[in-house]
């Protein structure tokens, strides 16, 4: 599917300005930042978002909305083990919520990434923590 660039003054106007030439809404627009631009300095040297746009696919959009849907029934079934606490039921749902996170069937393949940031590292290791604490 053909891409198109567009600039504005940030990545999210940049996204709702790509939308109307795709013909589509901006929930439905899958891009990449060129460029995130910036507000220099009251405005001076302030320079424009840039990002690489298209229309996402009816899979993609059926794929995200089971993903959405999967991490909502993960989601709910933490919260109601936050309120009723039971630590073995407790790390088994998180275990099923970082296996989701980390399948990169629930991530579109572009933008699987090949190295992780030091936040990412960060909360691997605590939820590391909670899981093997007895």
């Amino acid at each position: 599917m053909e891409s198109i660039e567009v600039s504005a003054k940030t990545v999210e106007d940049a996204v709702l300005e790509a939308a109307i030439p795709l013909g589509t809404t901006r929930d439905k627009v899958d891009y990449e930042v060129v460029t995130p631009g910036s507000p220099g300095f009251l405005g001076i040297g302030s320079k424009k978002a840039v990002i690489r746009a298209r229309q996402k696919t009816d899979e993609e959009i059926e794929a995200a909305l089971k993903a959405d849907q999967e991490m909502e029934k993960i989601l709910d079934r933490l919260w109601q083990l936050y309120e009723t606490p039971s630590s073995f039921y407790m790390k088994l749902c998180v275990l099923e919520l970082l296996h989701f996170l980390l399948d990169t069937r629930n991530v579109a393949q572009e933008k699987v990434l090949t190295f992780y940031t030091s936040t990412q590292v960060e909360i691997a290791k605590k939820a590391e923590q909670i899981l093997t604490a007895d």
